[in-house]
Formats: structure tokens, sequence, C-alpha cells
């Protein structure tokens, strides 16, 4: 194999550090020390909070997308990607926000 070219098949696993074995690493703190701790940063700092437990984050629920395809004029597409690029936006999140504001509006304009 070239050396210029990437191997696909190790491209998803990452390299490993020589430098970190599992000799080098810190053993983890046993709870009762950190309980320790914890009560000792309490005294001298009430307002600081020691994490003594592995608490498991909740995943963020993130909602399935779709594409869609709308034929729009050539100057507007120019004017709303230069208007992303000057506010450091999305295209796709100002798409997503345009069409669900104008959604809204239609929605509450039938209700009256």
């Amino acid at each position: 194999m070239n050396k210029g070219l990437i191997d696909l098949k190790r491209a998803s696993t990452p390299p490993a550090n020589p430098l970190v074995t599992a000799e080098t690493l810190p053993e983890p703190e046993a709870p009762a020390q950190a309980a320790e701790v914890a009560n000792l940063n309490q005294e001298e700092a009430p307002s600081l909070a020691v994490v003594t437990e592995i608490q498991p984050v909740p995943a963020p629920q993130v909602e399935r997308v779709s594409t869609i395809g709308a034929r729009i004029p050539e100057t507007l597409h120019q004017n709303i990607k230069l208007f992303c690029i000057g506010n450091r936006i999305e295209m796709q999140h100002f798409v997503q926000e345009a069409l669900s504001l104008h959604l809204e509006r239609l929605q509450e304009s039938q209700k009256a």
C-alpha cells in the first residue's frame, strides 16, 4: 500500500498512544476519600460542590430530520446565504426557523 493513501479499515480506530499505558494512568480515588474531600471543601467554601458519585447524563433528545427540495429564485438564495454568513448561522437553521415562524403565523391567522 502506498504511504500517501489512507487505509479505510484502520481509519475508524485511533492510533494507540505509546506514551499512555495502564501503569502511567493515575488510579481513581475511592468514594470514601472523595466524600472526605467534599466535607473539607464544604467547610472552607460552602458554595463549592464536589461530586462524589458518577451520575449518568441524559442524552439530548434529537429530532429526526428529513430533506426537502425547493426551487427558489437565485437572488433569494444569494441573499439568504449572505445573511447567514454575515450573522454566522447555518443556512439550514435559518430555513428551519423561518418555516416554523411562518407556519405559526398561518395557524394563528386561521384561528382568528
